[in-house]
């Protein structure tokens, strides 16, 4: 016969434990609002304003999902960098020299990006969200642990 999984603590064995899921979930929370406002003081004017807001616990902070690392913004940044100090490099040297550094500088960034972040994305990514999705935090002892 197959042992039942305790849904429990096991550290202080209170069976007042939540996902991390849920406790992130409950202890977020997001509005959106439209304004508008209309006023004649002189010459008429008006506008229009959209405010997105958001809230979260410490609790909810502290259980956020993790996340994927970016990969456009990040190619861009450090595609410009090297392209600064490439550019400078070969414009000290040779004129003729500028555009092959600009291009090499996109195509180490290019490849430090894909290196670090997109293969980091497929390969570290899906394991971290799978041990999120079965993390608890128990709410009397503030214990973590995984079922």
């Amino acid at each position: 016969m197959a042992e039942e999984q305790k849904f429990e603590c096991p550290q202080c064995h209170s069976e007042n434990i939540q996902k991390y899921e849920v406790a992130y979930m409950s202890g977020t929370s997001t509005s959106s609002s439209i304004t508008a406002g209309v006023g004649i003081f002189g010459d008429a004017g008006g506008g229009v304003a959209k405010t997105n807001t958001s809230s979260m616990t410490d609790m909810a902070a502290t259980v956020a999902p993790p996340q994927k690392k970016g990969i456009v913004k990040k190619f861009l940044i450090m595609g410009l960098i090297f392209c600064i100090v490439l550019g400078g490099i070969g414009s000290a040297i040779s004129h003729y020299l500028e555009t092959p550094l600009f291009l090499a500088g996109w195509a180490i960034a290019g490849y430090l990006v894909y290196k670090n972040n997109y293969l980091w994305n497929q390969n570290v990514y899906p394991q971290l969200l799978e041990q999120w999705h079965h993390s608890y935090v128990c709410l009397k002892c503030g214990n973590r642990f995984t079922l």
